[in-house]
This record gives structure tokens, C-alpha cells and sequence, in this order.
């Protein structure tokens, strides 16, 4: 649990994509070293969501993000936990598996579904997180007629990719885990062994 973060407005949306668009990403994580000095620490300089997230919140409030993540509670204080991470070993598997997936959410209708998403919410853009999530954003792109269809596979894969190595990043920071390759063979196997040695 945090303190109650102030929700995000159209208004202070648009106006940050609107300064992301005109000065860029650089300028905008340079303010917001300035105004957050400490969250900063926690975000990387190419996390465009985060970094639009917490100047959002800043504008919004007249407080830094990291004001709110000071009440944030860790239930490790607490309790003991089995914390088991799936990190591939493998990273040629793991980008065959994204190029696969991608061309399969292709295949099934994915453009398909974010034409009727815009169509059924005629005010979304990339101000809004849901948007920019990664293959919503390219296929937008690709809907607005900035990327061809040609490319639009290979810019999802990248981005996909891009994605799952910050959140392998992220995991290897974490401590006290239990790291298991999903695609061992034996993974419920590997799992249900962890869950009982634990309770053991």
C-alpha cells in the first residue's frame, strides 16, 4: 500500500506528451531530476512511462512521487516468503518465442482489436499509458500511418524484447529469490519441489 496518489487528468496527460513531443525524453527525466531527486534513482532514463508518471504526479499534486512511495509497505518485514522468479538462461529461445507470439497476436486480429478500440474511444492517443503499451503503440503507429505494415512486426519484436530485458534487469535486482528457467521441462515439477521445500 502507498500513500493515495493523485489520479492522473486529461489536461496534465496531455500537456506531458505535449513537452515529450516538443523537447523530448532527455529534457523531460532532466526535470524531473530536479523536481524528484530520489525516484530518479529508481528510473532509468529511458522509461518513458514512468518518468511521464511521476511528473503527472508532480504537476498534479505540487509533491515528487517519492513522497508517496514513503508510507509503502514491504510485507518481507513481516512475513517470510517464497519468492520464485521465471528468468530465461536461454535469450535465443526467449527473442524465437517473442517473434512467435507477435506473429501470432498479428495473425488472431491485433490490429483488427486496436481499430475498435479507437473507434470506441475516439480521445485515445499516446497520452494515455494504456496506448503506449508495448504492440498497442506500434500498431497505433502503423494505424496512423508512420510505419508501414512491412514493418510493424519487426518494430512489436523489438519492443517486446526491449521490454523483457529491463524486466530481467529488474528481477536480478530483487532480493532473496528463487530463480527458475521457464523453459526447463520439468517447470511445474521445479516449482512444486520450491514450494514444498519451503514449507517444509
Amino acid at each position: 500500500p502507498l500513500n493515495e496518489m493523485p489520479a492522473s487528468t486529461d489536461e496534465v496527460r496531455k500537456e506531458v506528451q505535449h513537452d515529450l513531443d516538443k523537447f523530448g525524453l532527455t529534457y523531460l527525466y532532466n526535470e524531473l531530476t530536479k523536481l524528484d531527486p530520489v525516484i530518479v534513482k529508481k528510473i532509468g532514463p529511458t522509461d518513458t512511462q514512468r518518468i511521464l508518471r511521476a511528473i503527472e504526479v508532480y504537476r498534479i499534486s505540487g509533491k515528487p512521487l517519492s513522497y508517496y512511495h514513503q508510507a509503502k509497505i514491504h510485507p518481507e518485514d513481516n512475513y517470510e516468503l517464497l519468492k520464485i522468479a521465471l528468468l530465461p538462461k536461454d535469450k535465443n529461445n526467449l527473442h524465437k518465442r517473442i517473434e512467435a507470439r507477435t506473429n501470432e497476436m498479428i495473425k488472431n486480429g491485433l490490429i483488427d482489436e486496436v481499430r475498435l478500440l479507437l473507434k470506441n474511444n475516439p480521445s485515445l492517443d499516446l497520452s494515455f499509458p494504456s496506448l503506449r503499451s508495448v504492440g498497442y503503440k506500434q500498431v497505433y503507429e502503423f494505424i496512423q500511418g508512420k510505419i508501414s505494415l512491412a514493418d510493424l512486426n519487426e518494430k512489436i519484436t523489438i519492443a517486446t524484447r526491449q521490454l523483457a530485458k529491463r524486466q530481467m534487469t529488474w528481477i536480478r535486482s530483487m532480493k532473496n529469490l528463487v530463480l527458475i528457467d521457464p523453459f526447463e521441462e520439468e517447470l511445474d515439477q521445479l516449482i512444486k519441489n520450491c514450494v514444498k521445500n519451503f514449507l517444509n
